[in-house]
């Protein structure tokens, strides 16, 4: 392994293997009417695209995934295909569906509850799905005008039923919040992870800083530029919604960072055109917050997995650790592109990829 570097099998605290907002052109199936409609074939055809999108992750270097849910619970099925080694991708932990308030902006993706009674219901359900945590949406999708981001979507009352819920079973709960408020009484609420965190204010960070609450900063959720791709998919006024949030966004977690509060690496990749694959790019990204390679790299591995329960099996390499590792050309810490260079992946013991030179070989 003479010039390249070892490091732990990268997390992805949160992602989505099942959604696709900029459709992946490599894949295209005959799963829909001419009119957009879905076919009956259409859950089918998801399973597949989850697997394609599952083994991209992994050949990224992504070893563990928590995702944000997507239609159908095929994630749980995904989830059990990888763990059974039917297919291939990273360990993934799963929420089947969101909780909402209405109707979810995604086919599929939400569980809709209302009332404390409606909250303790829909955690149950997902609990019965056999579901790895749960993920609530406290704010409003930006993408849809008329929304408004900054209010709550669920009352105290009713979230403080859900969180309970969800904890007493031993499930960790993480809130999509976009705006003070959601964000404060998500916070006061219980829940464990802030995913987003765009408007974040003082008595927010002052919370996460006391209480030890990670921040999964979702740098490209929104851009502030819209890619090419995504820019077609929307309308004027959206896409300026995009660009007006995603500039909030970035200097609102650039303010937590400064602030103290520990980031955990994650993407919300399925997303604002966010693509499988690229995951291990949006490190890059997180030098713009002022963050060093070592801090960034810890945010996608020990810190990572302290964010979501998993400290003591992942994250590290260090014996009685599961055996999920990555070698890099070069060394990230002094060119954190490196990261892209992936020449080894391990999962579980086992060779994934490898692209290591042979030893005495000739050039």
């Amino acid at each position: 392994m003479q010039g390249c570097t070892l490091l732990p099998g990268l997390i992805d605290c949160h992602m989505h293997l099942l959604l696709y907002e900029v459709p992946d052109r490599d894949i295209q199936f005959n799963d829909r009417t001419p009119g957009g409609g879905e076919l009956e074939n259409g859950m089918a055809y998801l399973a597949f695209r989850g697997a394609h999108t599952a083994k991209k992750v992994l050949l990224s270097g992504f070893t563990t995934v928590f995702d944000g849910g997507g239609a159908g619970y095929v994630d749980l099925a995904l989830r059990d295909a990888i763990a059974q080694g039917i297919i291939e991708g990273p360990s993934a932990y799963v929420c089947g569906k969101q909780i909402t308030a209405g109707r979810s902006h995604f086919p599929g993706l939400g569980l809709e509850a209302l009332g404390a009674d409606g909250m303790r219901g829909a955690v149950r359900t997902l609990l019965w799905h056999g579901v790895n945590h749960i993920k609530i949406k406290m704010s409003a999708p930006m993408r849809m005008p008329g929304r408004n981001t900054e209010r709550s979507e669920f009352t105290m009352p009713e979230l403080r039923a859900a969180v309970e819920e969800a904890h007493s079973a031993g499930l960790s709960v993480s809130v999509h919040a976009r705006g003070a408020k959601p964000i404060l009484d998500s916070l006061h609420a219980g829940v464990d992870r802030i995913v987003h965190g765009t408007g974040i204010d003082d008595d927010c960070i002052d919370f996460m800083l006391k209480h030890g609450i990670f921040l999964y900063p979702t740098l490209h959720s929104p851009p502030r530029e819209p890619s090419a791709a995504l820019a077609a998919l929307k309308t004027p006024q959206v896409l300026e919604s995009i660009r007006c949030k995603g500039q909030q966004h970035f200097e609102s977690v650039k303010k937590a960072y400064h602030a103290g509060v520990r980031l955990a690496f994650s993407t919300d990749s399925g997303i604002m055109g966010v693509m499988a694959g690229d995951n291990a790019r949006e490190l890059l990204c997180m030098r713009e917050l002022g963050m060093g390679s070592l801090e960034i790299l810890r945010s996608a591995t020990s810190d990572a997995a302290e964010a979501v329960g998993l400290a003591d099996r992942i994250g590290r390499v260090q014996a009685g650790y599961d055996a999920d590792l990555i070698a890099v050309r070069g060394d990230p810490l002094q060119t954190l592109e490196s990261i892209l260079d992936t020449q080894l992946i391990m999962k579980n013991g086992r060779i994934i990829k490898n692209t290591l030179p042979m030893e005495g070989a000739q050039n």
